[in-house]
This record gives structure tokens, C-alpha cells and sequence, in this order.
């Protein structure tokens, strides 16, 4: 089963997310909200390091979208 993982990097306040496969496609990160904070094409990496400007604690929902599917997961900071 492919999962979408995704940690905060305290050492240098930046979002670590680890993709379910290399393929290209785009993350997305927005909050409880809805609000699109971010979005970046991913070029066949299975991991992205992004550092954040939005350090607010809150709920983040993290989408990865591409031809395998759309994979969603949520973190709390």
C-alpha cells in the first residue's frame, strides 16, 4: 500500500515529506481552512525537504497528486 508521510524537521524548520513513489506530480499543502499555502511540481524524487514560512501551529493537510493517484495526509505542528 502507498502512503504519503510527512514530518516537521524541528533542526531546520522545514517540512519533510516522504512521497509514495518517484513519479512527477504536484504537492500541495493548505490549511485546516482550505487556503493553498504552497505548491511545487516534484520531479521523480521520493523525498522533499520544503522549507516553511508559515511556522504557525496549526493543522496542515498535505496533497500529492499524480498519474499513480491523489494520496492526502495531515500533520499537526
Amino acid at each position: 500500500m502507498q502512503e504519503l508521510n510527512a514530518w516537521y524537521n524541528i533542526n531546520n524548520s522545514s517540512l519533510e515529506i516522504l512521497l509514495p513513489s518517484d513519479s512527477p506530480g504536484i504537492i500541495s499543502i493548505y490549511d485546516v481552512s482550505g487556503r493553498l499555502l504552497f505548491e511545487s511540481n516534484s520531479l521523480n524524487e521520493s523525498k522533499v525537504s520544503i522549507p516553511l514560512n508559515f511556522p504557525e501551529k496549526n493543522i496542515y493537510l498535505i496533497r500529492f497528486l499524480s498519474e499513480e493517484g491523489s494520496f492526502t495526509t495531515k500533520i499537526a505542528m
